[in-house]
């Protein structure tokens, strides 16, 4: 409640601000319906966090995720971070996006940062009314 309280606050001067969160809000709720949390409960939540006005998905199918976990040179491999996990998620994910009826603009995760970069860029231009 003290985000909320914070946030509300902040919104109030929003004007030519731009917000920017991460992956935080969706991955909760991912990660409830992936353990079996109540729908219902679950989307009386959806109600209290504001709605973003862009939400950017990276794109990157399970093996791909886990061959660059296996890969990494920090932290060794955490059991959420397997296959059967990450596909679980991904799932979950699949049903949040639905409930949460937010649109996504996916990039694609094979690619480079720049070049998402350069097309998130391209996009919210086209999309700004001044």
């Amino acid at each position: 409640m003290d985000w909320i309280d914070w946030w509300n606050q902040e919104l109030k001067e929003h004007q030519n601000k731009i917000y920017c969160c991460d992956r935080y809000i969706i991955d909760v709720y991912s990660q409830a319906v992936q353990y079996g949390a109540n729908l219902n409960f679950l989307c009386q939540l959806f109600e209290v966090f504001p709605k973003p006005d862009f939400s950017f998905f990276i794109n990157i199918e399970p093996e791909e995720a886990v061959s660059r976990i296996k890969s990494r040179q920090e932290l060794p491999q955490h059991s959420l971070e397997s296959l059967s996990e990450l596909q679980k998620l991904t799932t979950s994910f699949s049903t949040v996006q639905n409930l949460l009826e937010w649109e996504f603009i996916y990039l694609d995760g094979t690619k480079s940062v720049e070049e998402n970069i350069k097309y998130v860029l391209a996009l919210i231009e086209t999309r700004i009314v001044i």
